[in-house]
């Protein structure tokens, strides 16, 4: 035995819905936030980037530096 086999259902049992009735609801604040924030995280990582080769820079130059002001007395 089926589990429906006792149903006698008919198509015209289910309800159609016209599609009047359906509302769809789109949202661009969403997307214009999401595209603000990645492109912020952009602008923060690009930042980042240039704090990290400026740093690099001063440390060679430091480092050239001490190497230049050393004093070989041999």
């Amino acid at each position: 035995m089926g589990l429906l086999s006792g149903c006698t259902c008919s198509a015209d049992a289910v309800e159609t819905v016209p599609l009047s009735n359906v509302v769809v609801i789109k949202s661009n604040k969403n997307r214009e936030k999401d595209k603000a924030t990645s492109h912020a995280a952009a602008i923060e990582e690009k930042k980042k980037k240039k704090q990290a080769l400026s740093r690099h820079r001063t440390f060679e130059w430091i480092k050239e530096l001490s190497h230049a002001s050393y004093v070989d007395d041999a």
